[in-house]
């Protein structure tokens, strides 16, 4: 299990869609409903509450199926490597 996940995180996962990106919103440890599905949580089986970037809907993950943004190869933006587009250069 992914232990070290906390709120604001940002991850991956692969869904049906591909591979989606999200930040944590929390650790669910308790059922609850998300978009009319019932999420099955437990202090021994918790869920990771997941906002999706790219749509801002919610889902329900085990930590197991979560990695760390960080830790996935490519996902850092071209300002968080330096880049600058060409129009900035001539600034």
């Amino acid at each position: 299990m992914n232990d070290n996940l906390k709120k604001s995180d940002k991850v991956s996962c692969e869904a049906s869609q591909g591979k989606t990106m999200g930040k944590v919103i929390m650790k669910q440890s308790s059922d609850t409903h998300i978009k009319g599905h019932k999420v099955k949580a437990s202090e021994n089986d918790p869920q990771m509450i997941v906002e999706s970037e790219k749509s801002g809907k919610r889902a329900a993950d085990k930590p197991g199926s979560l990695k760390k943004a960080s830790a996935v190869k490519g996902n850092v933006s071209g300002a968080e490597r330096g880049f600058r587009p060409p129009e900035a250069l001539s600034k």
